[in-house]
């Protein structure tokens, strides 16, 4: 009998003290080197910028944009690329600046889309 009764208030100890320590967040940090991956995947479409319509050298890595967002083209831009996205999201072709007048839509995957001569922004839908 007096081994049940310490055996319980024993086992109701640990539960009591433990709780806290196992229950509680575990701290994690991200490496520096992977948080541009992780802003990667929490956006809605990653987006590559190129000077030639055929995809060949970018101006710089990925860019990450959510829905909503309107991107005003920079005159040296020629080609652009979907890199990754979240569902369906997509990029909106805009005849000028601050998404105004469709032109067209861009769907696929690591296709490369010419954005040079008819393109001032881009729109991204989902």
């Amino acid at each position: 009998m007096l081994f049940n009764h310490l055996t319980t208030t024993v086992l109701a100890a640990f539960t009591l003290l433990s709780a806290p320590v196992l229950g509680g967040a575990i701290p994690a940090e991200i490496p520096v080197e992977l948080e541009g991956d992780f802003q990667v995947m929490a956006a809605d479409i990653g987006i590559k910028f190129w000077n030639s319509n055929q995809c060949k050298k970018s101006y710089g890595g990925t860019r990450s944009y959510n829905r909503g967002s309107c991107i005003n083209l920079d005159s040296a831009y020629i080609g652009v690329s979907i890199q990754n996205r979240q569902g369906v999201c997509r990029l909106v072709k805009y005849k000028w600046d601050n998404c105004n007048t469709e032109v067209g839509r861009i769907t696929n995957l690591d296709d490369c889309y010419d954005v040079g001569e008819g393109v001032k922004s881009l729109g991204v839908t989902c």
